[in-house]
């Protein structure tokens, strides 16, 4: 599938600012069908711990679906996934780094 870049940063990188988000949705022209029905091989959250950023400003999976997603997953599992709700877009690790390190970091000193 192919993604207009203008039409696609609106909504991809809500948060960042549109010369930024154009940029990048410009890096990723593409995206798999695969990813909407596609079978996962091996779900790696089944065997390790694993959280989840509820990305509160995503506007393209709404915080909802995400916190639906991860009920899934947590029933899959039999242990509940670590969910943490930040006022982010859809591309966390792209718009807030910093944000991110700082939840991987927390996770991290829990868990280790």
């Amino acid at each position: 599938m192919t993604l207009e870049a203008e039409g696609n940063s609106k909504v991809t990188f809500s948060d960042l600012p549109v010369s930024k988000a154009v940029a990048w949705v410009g890096k990723m022209p593409h995206h798999s069908t695969l990813t909407f029905g596609g079978e996962l091989n091996h779900p790696t959250y089944l065997d390790i711990p694993s959280f989840y950023l509820i990305a509160k400003n995503d506007r393209i999976i709404r915080p909802e679906m995400q916190r639906s997603l991860v009920d899934a997953a947590s029933e899959l599992r039999e242990s509940p996934i670590m969910e943490y709700d930040i006022p982010i877009g859809h591309f966390p690790f792209i718009s807030q780094p910093g944000m991110v390190v700082e939840v991987v970091r927390k996770v991290a000193s829990e868990i280790l």
